[in-house]
């Protein structure tokens, strides 16, 4: 599984992470359920899965959670369909007015 991430959230993840990776703004996950790539989240990349999770294991407003190009809901979702391979993106939601 492929998670990419905005530029803000890069510097959440340590540097020999995202020097593993084959694309930029990009990491490799062992995970193939959204439970496994919670728990990973947490213990890989603590300082993100604090910032874009909450305790129950949803993610916080002001993200977009794409899997393989298709955008989903996020208002509370605490699951989500996932398989193997699957191409995760984490996009910061702009609000403007």
């Amino acid at each position: 599984m492929r998670l990419t991430l905005p530029t803000p959230l890069i510097s959440l993840i340590r540097d020999f992470e995202l020097a593993n990776s084959p694309m930029p703004k990009t990491v490799l996950l062992d995970a193939r359920s959204w439970p496994e790539f919670i728990g990973e989240m947490h213990e890989r990349f603590p300082f993100l899965a604090e910032r874009v999770l909450t305790a129950s294991g949803a993610l916080t407003s002001g993200f977009i959670l794409v899997i393989n190009d298709e955008a989903r809901p996020v208002n509370g979702t605490t699951s989500y369909d996932l398989q193997d391979g699957d191409q995760i993106a984490l996009i910061a939601a702009l609000a403007g007015g």
